[in-house]
């Protein structure tokens, strides 16, 4: 056993035991100007802010614990918790490089009026929020990287995404329910396709949505048809249906 591997070790055990017994209220040197922690539980490897504040905004309470390192990650995993209201998300973070994390097992259950009230509105006018329904996560995996300057961006994505109880934007009319499922090839940065269903309720669906990563644009194509007189009449701006009653529906836009 040589000196240096010592050394190295005693290091490694401070910075450990720095972080399993410093109060979580040392973290507040890392949040950004516009959030702020009212209430802070526990340390920095396993604590909790129980109420956090973004903009004045009450955005509801995290939790996280600190895990042992896996054999790809180059620092211990990081379990977050995320809970306001009937909302709530969990995903655990793993640094895999000096310019690459993950964001793995991510599972979240959204009603969009929750996270609206989360949200400063600045935000909510940028994503075009939902007033109604909920967003669910399933399994889902996000691989992020950087090139510097703070930007992340995601590379790889996989995993089941659905809308709960969805309405048209303006006329509120009942949707239903649909499912996402992610699929991308398998190098980094290849178009990500996600295929497109309904499970039942006023909106037939069947089509994909297309992303390539880097870029802040996507490509819908679906065929739609109603099932009750509502979504019929609301379809009827897409043009005259098939002989099977069915639409083409085809939309590019940038978020």
């Amino acid at each position: 056993m040589t000196p240096r591997w010592l050394l190295g070790a005693l290091v490694a055990g401070l910075a450990i035991g720095g972080l399993v017994w410093l109060p979580s209220r040392a973290l507040s040197l890392l949040l950004p100007g516009s959030a702020e922690c009212l209430v802070w539980r526990g340390t920095v490897w396993r604590g909790a802010c129980e109420d956090l504040q973004w903009q004045s905004v009450s955005a509801g309470e995290v939790r996280w614990a600190m895990r042992v390192p896996s054999s790809i990650a180059v620092l211990p995993a990081l379990e977050l918790q995320w809970r306001r209201a009937d909302s709530h998300l969990s995903t655990r973070l793993i640094v895999t490089g000096l310019r690459t994390l993950r964001l793995d097992t991510l599972r979240a259950d959204f009603a969009f009026a929750t996270l609206r009230e989360s949200l400063p509105g600045p935000v909510i006018s940028q994503w075009s929020l939902p007033r109604a329904g909920r967003l669910q996560l399933d399994g889902v995996s996000i691989t992020l990287q950087t090139t510097g300057g703070g930007v992340w961006a995601p590379t790889r994505l996989s995993g089941t995404v659905r809308g709960r109880d969805l309405t048209a934007p303006e006329t509120a009319t009942p949707l239903g329910d649909f499912e996402g499922v992610l699929d991308q090839g398998a190098t980094d940065n290849a178009p990500v396709i996600a295929r497109l269903r309904d499970l039942g309720g006023p909106l037939r669906l069947r089509g994909e949505l297309v992303w390539q990563p880097g870029e802040a644009r996507y490509r819908l194509t679906a065929q739609v048809q109603g099932r009750t007189p509502a979504t019929r009449q609301l379809l009827e701006t897409l043009g005259p249906a098939a002989v099977d009653g069915t639409r083409e529906l085809s939309l590019e836009g940038e978020f």
